[in-house]
């Protein structure tokens, strides 16, 4: 069975939190894309010297620099590309539509961890499996009661509870 689910806007603060998130993801993206690009060019060019002076031959050289950079730039557009689906679409598409999901969730398991003094809740949904409370809602709520999260429609990044 599956929990009631709502969308609805972000609000002002909610809205700020997701650009943020959003910037922090788009420059590790482009910080690990600059990483790839100085990786496609040095590379190469460390095979084809190391190639180039083994066998002593310039077009060894010429010919095992261009295999491997034409190889290496193939890889690493790939993996950009689903480094950047995988990271920074969902982030994008958050701040672009502006929207959260409410979910009607049930409490299923109450815990108390010692060695950091934090409260959590177990939950029966499927994107959060347990939320950190504070004492007071601790106390208030029982095993089964109902309790509703908030989340980014897309990215899944928890936003609160009430």
């Amino acid at each position: 069975m599956s929990n009631p689910i709502f969308i609805e806007p972000l609000e002002e603060d909610e809205m700020i939190f997701v650009a943020k998130k959003y910037e922090k993801a788009s420059k590790e993206y482009l910080r690990i894309m600059n990483l790839f690009l100085i990786a496609s060019g040095l590379i190469p060019l460390i095979l084809a010297i190391s190639f180039g002076i083994v066998f002593n031959d310039i077009r060894m050289f010429y010919r095992v620099f261009t295999i491997s950079l034409i190889s290496l730039i193939t890889f690493f557009c790939i993996v950009s590309v689903i480094f950047y689906f995988i990271q920074v679409y969902a982030v994008f598409k958050d701040k672009k539509f502006n929207t959260k999901t409410l979910e009607r969730c049930n409490i299923t398991k109450k815990n108390y961890i010692e060695i950091n003094h934090s409260f959590h809740f177990y939950l029966n949904s499927e994107v959060k499996y347990s939320i950190e409370v504070t004492e007071n809602d601790f106390n208030l709520f029982n095993l089964g009661d109902e309790i509703n999260i908030e989340y980014t429609t897309f990215s899944k990044e928890f936003l609160g509870y009430y």
